[in-house]
């Protein structure tokens, strides 16, 4: 019988991979598209399709989101990390949250932390030309008081 998920020899991913791309993913409401997640994990888009749509590793359910917006106070965290371009060393923040704890931010530190890098788009389209990889610098979880100003009737 042929191996099939991380058992096959060729598999570049694993259980907990597949659950965080479809978490990530989240019917394509989870702020990653389907080939940032292809470019992400190093499998082809189709591939990454076929995981998507839970045509391939049917076994591996997705993984509780980490995200949650819901407030209970006028405070929250969020998980903020520095990045390098390696093309050309310039730093730049990238920030994801609003989380209701800090250990769920902390969850999202940890993501960045064991990923080291990520890729980045420039311009309105992608294409292969536009990719700007960066590598993380250093991430932590920031506290801040949540205010929210009306901007239109």
């Amino acid at each position: 019988m042929a191996r099939r998920g991380a058992a096959h020899h060729f598999a570049k991913m694993d259980d907990e991979k597949v659950a965080e791309a479809r978490r990530l993913y989240n019917g394509g409401r989870g702020g990653w598209s389907q080939l940032d997640l292809a470019l992400e994990y190093g499998v082809g888009p189709g591939t990454m399709g076929r995981i998507l749509r839970n045509e391939g590793w049917t076994h591996v359910k997705a993984a509780p989101m980490a995200r949650n917006i819901t407030l209970d106070t006028d405070s929250g965290y969020r998980a903020a990390m520095k990045f390098r371009f390696d093309d050309t060393g310039q730093e730049t923040l990238y920030y994801e949250g609003i989380y209701d704890k800090p250990g769920t931010a902390n969850q999202r530190v940890s993501f960045w932390r064991n990923a080291g890098a990520r890729n980045f788009w420039d311009g309105p389209e992608w294409n292969k030309t536009n990719i700007r990889r960066a590598t993380l610098v250093d991430a932590w979880i920031e506290k801040a008081t949540i205010s929210w100003d009306r901007i239109s009737k």
